[in-house]
């Protein structure tokens, strides 16, 4: 009887390795389904997020402008099950310096003076900085140069002076009253440039800057750069900010389904180092500063 122990015992063993390598397999399938299902979830939150970007910078990024300090906003997190990073804003300051101005540095009236601080080139928009000084006492100056709903009728407006196209404003901060004494700082969003150019114009056509006809003004600040030229072009060419990152978590998620595959047991656990995803994704949202 000695033999047919034997046999059962090899059954038994052969059994069990059967049962192990099917746990193993199962094991190895639930980690590679939650990996896609991890990063189709961090997929639908940046797809979420580019939409906001494309509908209103300014809101998506709870974009601000202080002098001194320049642009800030608000660092977005995406989180789904072991994938983590941070979205925010990388300023590249070093292309441009600040050599970069408009001409002339403000424009002062009666009643007021307008002057452009900073300016951002963007996937999403032009993005202006203005600070308005109100000189009247007695009347508060009321900021209404953006007609989101008609932007085409804004008096605010920018030029490409080299191709003779126009942008329109497409989003601000810069609305309400400025009151003497307290100069308001804002900012104004344009189309973004749909072909590069070397000098822009800021163009104010019929601008009140008063109560009464009288005090409508026209007038326009212009700015050329050598390497606005280079900036846009690499705006143009780049891929959207949810294709940079959807080929960032096709690659990552492929080297830790590869990691799974490679281990024995198949557990291993479902992690995504934030740095990896976070470089790319700060990358990925950049945009030029000119400091004025």
């Amino acid at each position: 009887m000695g033999w047919k122990q034997a046999i059962r015992s090899a059954n038994a063993a052969q059994k069990r390795a059967d049962e192990a390598r099917a746990r193993n397999l199962r094991a190895t399938n639930r980690a590679r389904k939650h990996i896609d299902r991890n990063a189709d979830d961090v997929m639908a939150k940046v797809y979420s997020l580019e939409s906001a970007l494309e509908r209103d910078i300014l809101k998506a990024l709870e974009l601000k402008y202080y002098e001194g300090r320049g642009f800030q906003s608000k660092s977005l997190e995406i989180r789904a099950g072991g994938f983590e990073g941070e979205i925010g804003l990388q300023h590249l300051t070093g292309a441009a310096g600040s050599s970069a101005d408009f001409v002339p540095r403000e424009y002062e009236c009666d009643n007021a003076i307008v002057t452009p601080l900073d300016a951002a080139v963007t996937q999403w928009g032009t993005i202006v900085a203005f600070k308005v000084v109100n000189k009247v006492h007695e009347q508060p100056l009321r900021l209404n140069w953006v007609k989101i709903t008609n932007p085409t009728s804004s008096p605010v407006f920018l030029v490409d002076t080299v191709n003779n196209r126009y942008y329109h404003p497409i989003s601000t901060d810069l609305k309400g009253d400025v009151v003497f004494g307290q100069p308001r700082t804002g900012l104004i969003v344009f189309q973004p440039f749909v072909i590069p150019t070397r000098a822009i114009q800021l163009h104010f056509s019929n601008v009140k800057l008063g109560i009464g006809k009288r005090n409508s003004e026209t007038f326009s600040f212009e700015m050329s750069d050598s390497d606005l030229w280079q900036t846009i072009e690499t705006l143009i060419r780049l891929p959207k900010l949810s294709q940079r990152i959807k080929d960032t978590m096709r690659k990552t998620s492929a080297e830790m389904k590869q990691k799974i595959a490679e281990r024995e047991s198949g557990c291993l656990p479902v992690l995504l180092a934030i740095g990896a995803l976070s470089s790319a994704v700060m990358a990925s949202v950049a945009f030029l500063s000119w400091n004025m």
